[in-house]
């Protein structure tokens, strides 16, 4: 890596987008818990983006990011729950496309998404005294079966029923069924990261629903920011491809 400086790594955490003024925030905060924890050697900026919503396109957000900084390397962190065409196909074209731009003065390192964290069910799993008769992870489904298994083997983890907001079970046929069986109380987890307008769906559609069917019904937020969520990330980096390397 000549002509580096050897300044301190930076990340760079990249999110779906939304539209929802919370997601933004929660990305900050996420940011903000990672500069919290890291060690003094690996202490550089954090940085944010999102791969869709955006008024600027996922690679120039890394270059404007990347050119603020010291020749440096930068780990870009896919904050992502399931492996789909986002995280397997369009963040790597991005990342790639910055990195040509950016030829050898920086290195950019992409990091496992979080979903594949091995211990990522720990922040799904629910705290306090809640102890409903059963448990629902409502994910958002996916085009590619990978990202059902995703959720299925979650839900298994946890001790929970799946659904889908797109897809089969979907929530209202596996509350159906929790009724056949005798089940009168509900907890309900969405598979989700931060607030957001799917998330708000789901959770009136749940409330509809109970009282449809005159069940009780626990709805949980989706996941927030912390510092175990931060902690993950510093995992992931450790697991991270080769970096990529376009001389110019």
């Amino acid at each position: 890596m000549d002509g580096f400086d050897h300044s301190p790594l930076a990340y760079f955490l990249v999110a779906h987008g939304s539209r929802h003024p919370a997601n933004r925030e929660s990305m900050l905060s996420l940011a903000k818990h990672l500069c919290a924890i890291l060690p003094p050697s690996a202490s550089g900026p954090v940085g944010i983006g999102a791969l869709e919503l955006d008024a600027t396109p996922l690679d120039q957000q890394l270059v404007e990011f990347c050119r603020s900084l010291p020749p440096t390397w930068v780990q870009v962190i896919p904050i992502f729950l399931l492996p789909g065409t986002h995280v397997t196909a369009d963040l790597p074209q991005a990342v790639t496309r910055a990195q040509q731009k950016l030829c050898s003065h920086y290195q950019l390192v992409l990091s496992p998404h979080l979903g594949q964290h091995p211990q990522l069910h720990r922040l799904f799993r629910p705290q306090g005294s809640m102890s409903p008769e059963a448990w629902i992870l409502v994910g958002h489904g996916s085009k590619r079966p990978a990202g059902y298994q995703a959720i299925e083997k979650m839900a298994r983890r946890l001790n929970m029923k799946p659904a889908y907001w797109v897809g089969e079970p979907s929530l209202a046929q596996q509350l159906q069924f929790l009724k056949q069986e005798g089940i009168q109380q509900v907890g309900l987890v969405p598979y989700f990261l931060f607030p957001g307008r799917i998330v708000e769906s789901i959770a009136q559609q749940a409330r509809d629903l109970a009282a449809e069917l005159n069940l009780t019904m626990q709805v949980l937020a989706p996941l927030q920011p912390s510092h175990d969520m931060a902690k993950m990330i510093l995992d992931l980096g450790s697991l991270a491809a080769p970096p990529l390397d376009f001389a110019c």
